[in-house]
């Protein structure tokens, strides 16, 4: 579902997806990326092009009409790609800079990790 609350204009250039259907995740794969923001909590995978976005765009697109207590904690990460190959910059969850698949898996669940390599495989990398 796209998010926002800049306005349209800034939502149509950058896009911000809270649990991203196929679709949304073909958009983004087709949209060139360089790198993908990443934000996680125990229910909700929030992504974006890092170009126009930060993490904070993110978190304050998801909690944006939120009560305090209905936000969990965001973990936050960067997708990018290096010579066709895919790699997680970890640092703000006390990981490598460079993470190839093996390392980065073990620190989303399940779902976020399917959508994240649909993401991998319609952009034309490997993991």
């Amino acid at each position: 579902m796209k998010i926002g609350y800049r306005g349209e204009e800034w939502e149509r250039s950058y896009p911000i997806y809270l649990n991203p259907s196929f679709d949304e995740i073909l958009k983004l794969a087709q949209s060139g990326w360089d790198t993908i923001r990443i934000a996680t909590d125990e229910a909700n995978i929030i992504m974006a092009s890092g170009l126009g976005n930060t993490h904070t765009n993110l978190a304050e697109a998801y909690h944006a009409g939120k009560k305090k207590y209905e936000c969990g904690l965001l973990d936050v990460m960067i997708l990018y790609h290096v010579n066709g190959i895919a790699y997680m910059n970890m640092e703000d969850v006390g990981g490598p800079e460079r993470a190839r698949h093996d390392r980065w898996s073990r620190v989303v669940d399940d779902a976020h990790e399917a959508i994240l390599k649909d993401l991998i495989r319609e952009s034309g990398l490997a993991l």
